[in-house]
């Protein structure tokens, strides 16, 4: 068997190991799927440290949420004489519940003489100041040596090494809500660029909404449907005795339903901002109704707009809904309204379109459920029983039109 060279199995196991950790989105480049890229983003950087470029690619990081309009709540960070070893950031979570993300970048044990963490709000706005590192030996700079974030009616907050370059970094922190992090870390940071979102968010927008569940495949189907009564119920009860008139009776019912859509979000965020996602009038969610066609009428899950994340309607027929039955003596009809209701249920993936106070637009995404509930095929409909089943205290009607019994000789003349 012939052995691969060393230098060359030492290469296959670099591109090995950074073709594992591009799998998991760890770093900006050559992955594709890493949660930012160094162009893409509402951001405004600013770096410290060496550029980008001159870290090893297994050594790049990048960590963010925006495209979930979650920001950075919080940054830990350890330090040395000469420069910061680690760093960690904490994302905005559901109801205040913020969650640390899962690595450390750079070293949180190895040479670290302290530590420290600094959290916020997602809703504040924090500023911040940056330096590079000083080394003793004239060697060039190589690090980044402090940290300093600042947030109106708070003390700064400052680490880092004692052994820094006095020159502050300026920091452009745009609308003072960080939304992501990138660099290089080794034995320690090398490179930390902070991502600000570059302005003021003024309104959200939905533009675009996507369906997992098809909702043509579900009227085809009759996914959802079932009849259900709309109305309360009347009976109709014959009370001549066995050998007595038919009657013909009729009964009236008011029909009263409710139609519901709810979007449920799965992670609602919006940069730390306290806005609402108006929907454009572009965008449609599926209930069940029923349209008039020149041929007859068509019960599907036709496209509805919507403006708020819940909504309700009660619907209430003007004339409600009649039916006239004819009932043997000593028998009895249960009746009611009935309506064919609709229940649709589906995940679904919108596409949200901020509004910055620079006039720029960026769009991330929302995911949910969203639920609906339609009426449609609004008729009456009555059921055989005997008479002694009817329920006491039930509404009953027991007078109607006699239908006139023929007589033995009439039967016989028409038969004739």
């Amino acid at each position: 068997m012939r052995l691969l060279p060393l230098a060359a199995t030492v290469l296959l196991s670099l591109l090995s190991s950074v073709n594992a950790n591009c799998d998991n989105g760890s770093f900006i480049t050559p992955c594709t799927n890493c949660p930012i890229l160094i162009n893409e983003g509402p951001f405004i950087s600013t770096r410290a440290g060496i550029p980008l470029s001159e870290n090893p690619v297994p050594q790049r990081f990048c960590e963010s949420k925006w495209q979930e309009g979650r920001v950075i709540t919080g940054i830990r960070v350890w330090w040395a004489k000469f420069q910061i070893k680690g760093i960690q950031v904490q994302f905005a979570g559901p109801d205040g519940q913020n969650a640390w993300g899962t690595a450390i970048h750079g070293q949180s044990e190895q040479d670290v003489d302290d530590y420290d963490e600094r959290t916020w709000e997602s809703g504040a706005t924090i500023g911040m100041k940056l330096y590079n590192n000083k080394p003793d030996d004239g060697d060039p700079m190589d690090a980044v040596g402090r940290i300093v974030i600042t947030e109106q009616g708070k003390e700064d907050w400052v680490v880092g090494g004692s052994k820094y370059n006095k020159d502050e970094i300026y920091v452009n922190a745009g609308s003072g809500k960080l939304l992501a992090i990138q660099g290089g870390a080794g034995a320690w940071v090398t490179t930390l660029e902070f991502k600000f979102l570059e302005s003021t968010i003024l309104n959200l927008e939905m533009t675009n909404i996507k369906f997992q569940e098809d909702p043509e495949v579900w009227t085809q189907k009759k996914q959802g449907f079932d009849r259900v009564a709309v109305s309360a119920t009347t009976y109709l009860e014959n009370p001549n005795p066995i050998n007595g008139s038919t009657q013909e009776m009729s009964a009236n019912f008011d029909v009263v339903y409710t139609t519901t859509k709810t979007r449920e979000i799965e992670k609602k965020f919006s940069f730390g901002y306290s806005l609402s996602v108006s929907i454009g009038g572009q965008v449609g969610f599926p209930l069940l109704a029923e349209a008039e066609t020149e041929i007859t009428n068509t019960v599907s899950y036709g496209l509805e707009t919507m403006t708020k994340e819940s909504e309700s309607k009660t619907v209430t027929l003007d004339n409600g809904v009649s039916i006239t039955q004819t009932v043997a003596p000593q028998k009895a009809l249960k009746c009611s309204a009935f309506a064919t209701v609709g229940t649709y249920d589906s995940k679904y993936e919108a596409d949200i379109t901020a509004s910055l106070s620079n006039g720029k637009v960026f769009k991330y995404k929302e995911f949910g459920t969203f639920k609906s509930q339609g009426y449609a095929e609004v008729n009456a409909g009555c059921l055989e029983i005997q008479a002694e089943s009817i329920p006491a205290g039930a509404d009953v009607k027991t007078t109607g039109k006699p239908i006139k019994r023929s007589t033995r000789l009439a039967r016989f003349i028409h038969e004739a």
